[in-house]
């Protein structure tokens, strides 16, 4: 339930917000309902036009069967209700220090922006008070921001370093054969003339020609029969 602080009755039209993600609104008498939440912490969020804006953790344990939750929003004076804050921004990659494109900026309003190709994004026209600002994009870490954005300071500019996630690659397997039957072209020809003529032929191998430690190539053929000159 949500109430006026001042008053003490139900306050309708208040706009809850659960992780950005569930909304609802408050009826007539200020009371709210929402289903199905999972036992975790999260994180809760009540605005109206002309009260001041409230957000806090909200933790759900497996036993609460049914959890009621009581605020009371205060009122804003008068002449605060045309303030407006306007929120400035740079999203980078932890590592390379550059601009991430196209990272979704979501506030536990429903204002959001998302940011362009130097990584900057702009979100307006925002209510002063108390704000938890959340970075998401596939290919990186989410990460929360929480803003009190003050009444008196209406341009405010963040900066915000965004974890790139380790790419998971499938293990490689290479099987090597050195059978004929995959050997292609002139590699092949010589493996089939090795069989052929290894009963009178010589064929050099890599531990010949490194324990010889020759320093030109016609040394390798002295005291081969047939390969002398």
């Amino acid at each position: 339930m949500v109430i006026d602080a001042t008053a003490r009755g139900g306050l309708p039209g208040v706009d809850v917000r659960l992780d950005d993600t569930v909304r609802v609104v408050t009826d007539a008498d200020g009371t709210f309902e929402i289903r199905g939440v999972t036992p975790a912490t999260h994180q809760i969020a009540f605005s109206r036009v002309g009260y001041e804006p409230k957000s806090y953790p909200l933790p759900i344990s497996d036993s609460d069967q049914d959890l009621f939750v009581s605020v009371a929003l205060e009122r804003l004076p008068p002449n605060l209700f045309s303030v407006r804050v306007r929120v400035e921004g740079a999203v980078t990659d932890a590592i390379s220090g550059r601009g991430v494109l196209g990272v979704r900026v979501q506030l536990d309003t429903a204002n959001r922006a998302v940011t362009d190709t130097r990584g900057m994004f702009e979100i307006r026209e925002l209510i002063p008070g108390p704000r938890r600002l959340r970075f998401t994009r596939i290919g990186y870490l989410p990460k929360s921001l929480e803003l009190p954005l003050d009444w008196t300071n209406r341009h405010l500019f963040v900066t915000v370093a965004l974890e790139p996630l380790p790419v998971e690659l499938e293990p490689v397997v290479v099987r090597g054969d050195t059978s004929s039957t995959i050997v292609r072209g002139r590699l092949a020809e010589f493996f089939r003339r090795q069989r052929q003529y290894a009963a009178w032929g010589r064929f050099l191998t890599p531990q010949d020609i490194e324990r010889r430690n020759l320093f030109r190539v016609s040394s390798l053929f002295y005291g081969v029969a047939g390969a002398g000159g």
